[in-house]
């Protein structure tokens, strides 16, 4: 998936929202991703303070499935106010607020982005060093089955370091393709996160928060198209 100049020029200009000065982050909810009988079952508004309740009272509990790693996903401040221009709504009528209380673990890979929430040091390369995480580190690891004419089935492992990942990340987004979905391929499920510490990354408006200790909810939405949030007690996640 490509997006142009323009399309990221908007999603740009707000990972730090421009009232708290905090950086708020949206998971949508409320729809069934799975289709049954040619309808995807929507979640009635009288549940959602039920679900927010439950989240409060035992944390925020992901699924098993997701494309790429566990944790919890959705959009940064400027989509959740655009959401009649992004494909958010797609997730349900209803949203949660959570407030990311250190960004510092966060990889931020649209660097318009970057420049906003980690300055002069923005490139993905800087945001590693930061991390005291160095350029010949073993980050992305990919394999795959190449079958010889006649020969043996063969396991091919591929490696990247730091500096290899971050120089696909700079061509991305030198050529605006910072949604590519082998850039995204590679982020997925890969034993780094972990190992590394890395608690999340944002990706063309889009966040995944692998480390839900990292964030705070805040809020909630009980309607999208109007984008009005409850405020809540601040809740740690477990």
């Amino acid at each position: 998936m490509k997006i142009s100049r323009t399309y990221l020029r908007r999603l740009i200009n707000e990972i730090i929202d421009p009232v708290s000065g905090k950086i708020k982050v949206y998971h949508m909810f409320g729809k069934d991703r799975h289709v049954q009988k040619g309808q995807r079952y929507e979640m009635p508004k009288e549940l959602v303070l039920d679900r927010v309740k439950a989240i409060m009272k035992n944390g925020f509990i992901p699924g098993d499935t997701l494309m790429y790693g566990k944790g919890m996903y959705g959009v940064d401040a400027n989509q959740f106010r655009d959401l009649s221009n992004s494909n958010a709504g797609d997730y349900g009528n209803y949203a949660l607020e959570f407030e990311i209380k250190d960004f510092t673990r966060y990889l931020v890979f649209d660097y318009e982005k970057a420049k906003e929430v980690k300055g002069e040091k923005y490139r993905l390369i800087d945001q590693f060093a930061a991390l005291g995480i160095g350029p010949e580190t073993f980050l992305v690891e990919t394999s795959y089955t190449r079958r010889p004419p006649g020969g043996e089935p063969i396991r091919v492992t591929n490696k990247k370091t730091v500096r290899e990942f971050s120089e696909d990340v700079d061509m991305y987004n030198e050529e605006d393709d910072v949604g590519n979905d082998q850039l995204m391929e590679d982020i997925a499920n890969q034993p780094w996160i972990k190992n590394l510490d890395i608690h999340g990354c944002f990706v063309r408006g889009f966040f995944v928060c692998w480390d839900l200790k990292s964030v705070v909810l805040t809020g909630y939405c009980d309607d999208n198209s109007k984008g009005e949030i409850k405020p809540l007690p601040r809740i740690e996640m477990k």
